[in-house]
């Protein structure tokens, strides 16, 4: 399933049922991609179903497609896969959420490891480490050789939201401490100690949201900066405006001034011209009465 844009941080997907009762045979995998690093939750009907832990090689078992909500979180590509049956009760949930990803590498070998029962051991140690009594916030969703390398997902407790609040994020940077300060005391490595030993472990931020856009003060910064951006653009605009009645004033004052002397001399030119002209039409008119005198004076003698 693909999205012109990121995908919802809570869905809900089921399947389109030709009969009131549904039909637990058809089923479907849905493929959701994720384009940045989150913790991917799939619940069905309030259950939260954990996902089939990642092996190397793809080892794992596969999905279940007998079962709703049956899920695969690839947490290195930011991928989730679930089934969705043509049950009548099946609705799936899939929503992000606020996490830390620990990653915790023991000495000792893979097969050891799961054979002893090692990922239900290791769920209730972290659990009891840190006081989670809801073990559904703690999913182990990968591991790897090399010695043992355990990918674990621990969920916020106030994650009964659709996105990132507050609250969620105080507490999932507190989350996140709390586990490097353990680790760094040695408590981690101590009540894990029968699991193998712990040789390293790192702990990472799952939010669900950019933790600078969630708090408070950083709202106000962010009002704060549209406030002055607006401002600035609007005197910007006043002084550009400014700025192009100056220069069409000053053009046109400009364009007066060199054409006045023009039209000064314009005139000037007119009006010798119109004197000239009534001098000639004067002389012409003396002529006239001359010539008429003369030709009376003839006739008369």
């Amino acid at each position: 399933m693909t999205f012109a844009s990121n995908p919802p941080d809570d869905m809900r997907v089921m399947l389109q049922k030709r009969n009131p009762g549904g039909n637990n045979a058809e089923w479907i995998i849905v493929k959701l991609y994720y384009p940045f690093p989150n913790s991917i939750e799939v619940s069905v009907n309030g259950q939260v179903q954990k996902p089939i832990s990642l092996i190397d090689n793809n080892g794992e078992g596969p999905l279940d497609t007998t079962k709703c909500g049956s899920n695969k979180f690839f947490y290195k590509n930011y991928t989730i896969h679930f089934v969705v049956t043509n049950s009548k009760d099946c609705l799936i949930r899939v929503r992000l959420t606020n996490a830390i990803q620990l990653t915790l590498r023991f000495a000792v070998d893979v097969n050891s490891f799961f054979s002893t029962n090692g990922p239900t051991r290791l769920v209730d140690r972290i659990c009891a480490i840190f006081n989670i009594t809801d073990q559904s916030r703690v999913k182990i969703v990968g591991v790897y050789t090399g010695s043992t390398a355990v990918s674990m997902i621990i969920s916020t407790a106030n994650n009964g939201s659709t996105t990132a609040n507050v609250t969620d994020t105080q507490e999932v940077i507190a989350l996140n401490e709390q586990a490097k300060a353990l680790y760094n005391s040695g408590v981690i490595a101590k009540e894990t100690e029968a699991i193998g030993q712990l040789i390293a472990m790192s702990s990472n931020l799952l939010p669900v949201r950019p933790l600078a856009e969630d708090t408070p003060e950083n709202d106000d910064d962010m009002e704060r900066k549209i406030i002055i951006g607006v401002s600035v653009s609007i005197a910007a605009v006043v002084l550009i405006v400014t700025a192009i009645i100056i220069y069409i004033k000053k053009t046109a004052n400009n364009k007066v001034s060199e054409e006045l002397p023009q039209i000064s001399s314009q005139a000037s030119d007119k009006a010798k011209s119109n004197e000239k002209a009534v001098h000639e039409t004067i002389e012409i008119q003396n002529i006239t009465e001359e010539n008429i005198s003369e030709v009376i004076f003839e006739k008369t003698n």
